[in-house]
């Protein structure tokens, strides 16, 4: 999807939420899209850990950590996904 950055709220740089507003949903057909273009949603970080339960030393962590560094709207493209505890951001797209 592409998102516009509504507020971000920071704990540290892997423990963060950032409120959006879709603005463009890019679908496949084998996984259609439930987010809909217009409705807010609060994302968190979908990171990867390692075998200890730690943050892995992976490039898609690095990536979403660089969010904290984004600003209120600010517009990003992130693969999200829908969990019984929320949605998450699975990684930012380029």
């Amino acid at each position: 999807v592409l998102a516009k950055i509504t507020s971000i709220e920071m704990k540290d740089s892997s423990n963060f939420s950032i409120v959006v507003k879709i603005l463009q949903v890019e679908e496949d057909p084998a996984y259609p899209s439930i987010a809909t273009v217009g409705s807010t949603y609060n994302l968190m970080p979908q990171f990867i850990l390692d075998e200890k339960k730690m943050l892995a030393d992976d490039p898609r962590n690095l990536k979403l950590k660089s969010l904290v560094s984004k600003k209120t709207g600010d517009t990003v493209r992130v693969s999200i996904t829908k969990t019984m505890n929320g949605w998450f951001i699975q990684e930012i797209i380029h």
